[in-house]
C-alpha cells in the first residue's frame, strides 16, 4: 500500500525490542531516584591539560566511569541481586554497561557495551575500549553475542520476557551476559540543562546528562562552576536509602576532587570537596 503525501514507512528495528523489552521489565521494580548537581570543573580543567598538554587520550566520559567503577566496587550493596532461591548475591567489581551509537545499514542502533571490570581499569583503557567499540572493533565474543540476539528476538515478547525474569533470578548469568551497572550519558548527545530518568533495568543505573554554568561561593569566593546533572535510579527492593546516600555522598566526592586524573597528572594534594566551604549563592 503505497504511502500518503507528506508520510512514510520503514521497517521497525529489531533490535529496538531489546529497548521496548527493557521499558517492559522495568515496570517491576520499586525504584528510588536521587537528582545530583556534581561541580565537574576541576575535572574538565585536568582532561583538557592531559589531552592538549600530555596527548593523553581521555575524556571526561571515561573520567565518570572510571569513578563510577571504583564507587561502585567499594560498595557493593548498590549492584545487589536477588537469586532463585530469594538470597542476594553481591559482586565484588564492577561491569558498567554504556549505550553507544553504531551506524548499521538499517540506520543508527543502539549497541550495549559492557566494560568489565570498570573499577580496575585506567581512564585510558576505559576510553580506549570506547573508542574502538564506536568503530565497529567489536570481540568475536561479541558478533557471536549478536548473532544468538537476533536469534531471540525472533521469540514472542512474553516468551522473551519470560526468558528476562528467570535470568534475573541468576545473578551470575545476568552479570556475565549483561552487566552489573547500567550507565547512559544523555549529554554526549549535546543535550544540556537537563536530568534524565532510564528505565530502571539494573539495580544501580545512573544517567549522565548536561552540564551548566552556575555561581557558587567556595571559600568565600564566588566563582563560575562547571555543574553535571547525575541522576541515579536503585531498586528499592534491593538497597536502603542509607546506603544510597553514601554511595552518591562516595561518588560526588571522587568526581569533584578529580582524584584519578589529579593521580595521572602526578599530583600529590588531591583537594577534598569535604574541606571546602562550597555553597550556591540561592541559598540563604
Amino acid at each position: 500500500m503505497a504511502d500518503k503525501p507528506g508520510f512514510s514507512t520503514r521497517p521497525f528495528p529489531r533490535y529496538r525490542e531489546l529497548i521496548v523489552d527493557s521499558g517492559r521489565i522495568s515496570y517491576v521494580k520499586s525504584a528510588m531516584t536521587a537528582l545530583l548537581e556534581i561541580d565537574v570543573t576541576r575535572a574538565r580543567l585536568l582532561v583538557k591539560e592531559l589531552r592538549n598538554s600530555r596527548s593523553v587520550n581521555v575524556s571526561l566520559f571515561s573520567f565518570l566511569l572510571a569513578s563510577i567503577g571504583r564507587a561502585v566496587a567499594a560498595a557493593p550493596e548498590v549492584q545487589a541481586y536477588r537469586n532463585l532461591l530469594g538470597n542476594i548475591t553481591l559482586y565484588e567489581d564492577a561491569d558498567i554497561v554504556v549505550p553507544i551509537e553504531l551506524e548499521k545499514d538499517e540506520g543508527r542502533l543502539p549497541y550495549l557495551h559492557v566494560i568489565r571490570e570498570a573499577n580496575m581499569k585506567s581512564m585510558v583503557e576505559i576510553q580506549k575500549e570506547i573508542d574502538a567499540a564506536k568503530n565497529g572493533d567489536l570481540p568475536d565474543r561479541v558478533t557471536e553475542l549478536n548473532t544468538y540476539i537476533r536469534l531471540f528476538l525472533l521469540l514472542p515478547r512474553p516468551f522473551r520476557l519470560l526468558f528476562y525474569g528467570l535470568v534475573k533470578r541468576m545473578p551470575v548469568l545476568f552479570i556475565t551476559t549483561m552487566g552489573s551497572v547500567g550507565v547512559t550519558s544523555v549529554g554526549m548527545f549535546g543535550a544540556s540543562l537537563t536530568w534524565g530518568i532510564s528505565a530502571p533495568v539494573y539495580t544501580t543505573n545512573i544517567v549522565l546528562g548536561g552540564i551548566r554554568k552556575a555561581l557558587k561561593m567556595i571559600n568565600g569566593k564566588i566563582e563560575n562552576r562547571d555543574i553535571l546533572h547525575v541522576t541515579i535510579t536503585m531498586n528499592h527492593d534491593l538497597v536502603d536509602g542509607a546506603p544510597a546516600a553514601r554511595f552518591a555522598q562516595q561518588l560526588t566526592k571522587m568526581i569533584e576532587s578529580a582524584k584519578l586524573l589529579g593521580e595521572l597528572l602526578g599530583e600529590t594534594d588531591i583537594p577534598d570537596p569535604a574541606m571546602m566551604e562550597t555553597k550556591s549563592l540561592y541559598e540563604a
